[in-house]
């Protein structure tokens, strides 16, 4: 608590150097799609997934609202064409799942499998509400 002071500095002469303090910490960057190290987010693939399930369904609605005004489905060929229309939004979610495994972007591959997984979680939960609904009415 006491300690000596220094000498005096003789005239003319510049005081020494004071110990430099340690930078402050930063963390390091996150890194972005043009990093080397980037490896996708899976909220992405997450986010994606599901806007290109929900929003392919959408548009073939009214594609089909539009080709079944027509009598276009009146057929047996245009109902196998129904059928091949519901399948395009998950062709194009798998699409898209190969192409960001491909590009490098393993995480957001995992997330567009992850919006399948809730997808499924989805229709499981709205089966059940829907049993639990009819059940109360003993199924009439």
């Amino acid at each position: 608590m006491n300690e000596p002071l220094p000498p005096p500095l003789p005239p003319g002469a510049s005081p020494p150097p004071r110990p430099s303090s340690p930078p402050p910490y930063r963390p390091p960057a996150r890194p972005t799609p043009k990093d080397p190290n980037y490896r996708g987010s899976i909220l992405k693939g997450l986010i994606l997934g599901w806007v290109v399930v929900v929003g392919g369904y959408m548009v073939l609605g009214a594609l089909a609202a539009g080709l079944g005004s027509t009598g276009v489905f009146n057929t047996d060929a245009g109902g196998m064409l129904l059928v091949l229309l519901g399948l395009v939004p998950w062709l194009g979610l798998v699409a898209w799942l190969v192409y960001y495994a491909a590009h490098g972007e393993p995480r957001t591959a995992g997330g567009f499998g992850l919006a399948v997984v809730s997808m499924v979680a989805v229709a499981v939960l709205l089966v059940a509400a829907c049993f639990t609904l009819l059940a109360g009415t003993s199924w009439h």
